[in-house]
């Protein structure tokens, strides 16, 4: 495939499928490799990954991405970053329509930078869902909250 590419990268899936809801397929990228099938819920036999649970893994991988990047810019260590989210979608004529996304991530960190810095990493939540990717794709479509919290171990 020849892309002209306008920003100087690009990313590429390919992918592959067979029968109807009931069937299955594969998705492939230069990173990642999975089954894709349509979950049970939506006439599926909900084997491999669907593009609900990607939706709402490639948001929370934004998040945690964007999360570490803000740290580190800031000079912030951290032990690690944590994240749970979860996706709500509602059922259309025309499909599945994601509908919110939240988002609970935990930075944990040791109790000498958590005196530090909590008051400051607070701030970083609200930054790190307004400048990640994905949140910014989605952002005139779908509610996205973050209830972030700080750790100390």
């Amino acid at each position: 495939m020849n892309m002209k590419v306008y920003e100087g990268f690009f990313f590429e899936a390919s992918g592959n499928w067979q029968q109807g809801l009931e069937g299955s397929g594969h998705i492939m990228t230069t990173s990642f490799e999975s089954p894709i099938g349509a979950p049970v819920s939506m006439g599926g036999k909900g084997v491999g990954t669907n593009p609900e649970d990607l939706m709402v893994a490639a948001a929370a991988s934004c998040q945690l991405l964007t999360l570490a990047a803000i740290m580190q810019f800031n000079k912030i260590p951290f032990n690690n970053i944590t994240i749970t989210s979860r996706g709500a979608f509602r059922f259309t004529k025309a499909g599945p329509e994601l509908t919110r996304i939240e988002h609970c991530p935990e930075i944990w960190l040791n109790q000498e930078e958590y005196d530090r810095s909590a008051a400051t990493i607070k701030k970083f939540f609200s930054l790190a869902e307004k400048s990640c990717l994905v949140s910014k794709a989605i952002q005139n479509n779908v509610e996205v909250v973050v209830k972030g919290c700080i750790q100390y171990e």
